[in-house]
């Protein structure tokens, strides 16, 4: 006897195809508010890096007391704008630092220019690391959060598509009087094959994000759904709209004319 060993289901619970709608709502939901606070996170990183040259390029590098005085103008409009204690706390050791950092390059013989320059460097490698590493980690996080969404709009176009190609194949039945069954069997192959088509087109561009995953994954159906109404309509009015012959008395006519 042939013995089978079960796979473990856990292996792939966490699987986008494996999820229900509402544990890929949750987890598209999880991934904006973690991409919401990584942003908030590198704004605050870089705030310190970025604030002393928008703030105090007006005051000229040798008027200490100006500068220091300036400095302590913000603290104390931080003091009044910000009722979070966090970023209250954030601000003052970015004001702390400035302050460092403006009384260390008026003295030069605390700080050669040298070392000025190394720690320059040093920082900005940091920030270009940090930078780098935070677009690679974006972008992972978009492609995951694209999936998830495409996923999710996936279980609602798979049962629309049934009742669309259903209101597709139907009339075609009704309408196509001659040729059996074999020529509405194989118009509704060839439609069939072209909305697949543009189905697996629009799925690739809402998973690598050209498209909005809600227009990448409902295109086909958009694009077939006036057709499904107006052979639906002509279905129901007994129109001979693949009569080979109706159009022939037309060609007919318009000669004689």
């Amino acid at each position: 006897e042939l013995q089978f060993n079960r796979t473990d289901k856990e292996r792939f619970s966490e699987d986008h195809r494996m999820l229900n709608v509402q544990q890929l709502q949750t987890r598209i939901d999880s991934l904006d508010l973690y991409i919401s606070k990584k942003r908030s996170n590198l704004y605050r990183y870089f705030e310190p890096y970025f604030y002393r040259a928008a703030d105090t390029i007006d005051i000229a590098e040798n008027d200490v007391e100006a500068r220091i005085a300036y400095l302590i103008s913000k603290e104390n409009e931080f003091k009044k704008k910000d009722s979070s204690k966090r970023e209250l706390q954030s601000r003052k050791t970015a004001v702390v630092q400035l302050k460092k950092s403006t009384e260390s390059e008026v003295q030069p013989k605390a700080v050669t220019k040298l070392a000025v320059i190394e720690k320059a460097i040093q920082s900005s490698n940091n920030v270009k690391r940090i930078s780098s590493n935070s677009v690679d980690d974006s972008k992972s996080q978009k492609e995951l959060k694209s999936k998830y969404q495409v996923e999710w709009h996936r279980k609602y176009t798979l049962a629309i598509s049934c009742i669309l190609l259903f209101f597709i194949g139907a009339p075609l039945g009704a309408i196509i009087k001659k040729g059996g069954f074999g020529l509405p069997l194989v118009i509704s192959l060839l439609l069939f094959i072209l909305y697949y088509v543009l189905n697996i087109f629009g799925e690739k561009l809402a998973a690598e994000g050209t498209l909005p995953s809600f227009l990448g994954m409902w295109l086909s159906t958009f694009l077939f759904f006036p057709l499904a109404i107006f052979l639906t309509y002509k279905a129901s009015t007994d129109s001979k709209l693949f009569d080979a012959d109706s159009y022939l008395r037309i060609l007919r006519k318009f000669k004689k004319a």
